[in-house]
C-alpha cells in the first residue's frame, strides 16, 4: 500500500463494513473504468460555478492558511470525520492526488475535519492525511452548511467551485478532482 502500487477496494462502498480486497494497481485501466462511471452526486449546500469563499485557518502543524494567500490558487477541499468509513477509504487515493502536484505550488489541499484536535491528532498517527488538516471545525461546517460526508471541493484560481461531491460513491471523487485540476490549469 505504501508504495502505490496497491489499492484498498471496500467490499460494500456503502456501509460500516471493515472488509477490503487488496488489489495490485493498474493506472491505465483504472483511468478508464473510471472514466466511464458517472459523475459523482454533487451536494445541496455548495453548487458548481458558485464563488467559494475563504477563512482563515491554522492547520493541525499550526500552520496559518490565510484566505488572502489561497487567490490565485487551485485549492482542493475534503470536509470530513473520523468516524466516518467512506471519509477514510478515500484517503489513501486522496494523498496520491497530492504526491501527484507535491511540486506544484499553485495546488493547495485542505482538509476540514469535525472532530477535535486531539482525536484528529491521534488519528493522524495512524492514518497520515497529506492535506493541510483542520482539526475542530464544528463552526467551518456550521458555516458552509455541510451536513454530510465526505465532501469534495475544487476550487478554481478566481474563488468558483468547479467540482463538488458528496459521498463515496463508486470511488472515483479523487478521479474527477484530477480530471478537474488539468481542465482548470
Amino acid at each position: 500500500m505504501a508504495t502505490g502500487n496497491y489499492r484498498l477496494e471496500p467490499v460494500q462502498h456503502d456501509s460500516d463494513s471493515t472488509a477490503f480486497v487488496l488489489s495490485k494497481r493498474d493506472e491505465q485501466a483504472e483511468s478508464k473504468i473510471l472514466s466511464l462511471l458517472p459523475k459523482p452526486e454533487e451536494t445541496t449546500f455548495f453548487k458548481t460555478g458558485d464563488t467559494f469563499t475563504f477563512v482563515n485557518l491554522v492547520d493541525m502543524n499550526g500552520l496559518m492558511i490565510k484566505a488572502s494567500d489561497l487567490a490565485g490558487k487551485i485549492v482542493v477541499i475534503n470536509f470530513w470525520f473520523i468516524a466516518c468509513p467512506p471519509c477514510r477509504y478515500e484517503i489513501p487515493e486522496l494523498n496520491r492526488l497530492v504526491k501527484a502536484y507535491q511540486n506544484n505550488t499553485d495546488v493547495v489541499f485542505i482538509a476540514i475535519s469535525l472532530d477535535r484536535l486531539q482525536d484528529v491528532a491521534k488519528f493522524l498517527k495512524v492514518s497520515p492525511f497529506a492535506y493541510h488538516v483542520i482539526g475542530d471545525s464544528m463552526a467551518l461546517f456550521s458555516y458552509y452548511r455541510v451536513d454530510q460526508c465526505p465532501v469534495s471541493l475544487v476550487v478554481d484560481k478566481q474563488g468558483i467551485i468547479k467540482f463538488n461531491s458528496q459521498g463515496y460513491g463508486e470511488g472515483n471523487v479523487p478521479y474527477w478532482i484530477k480530471k478537474t485540476i488539468a481542465e482548470i490549469k
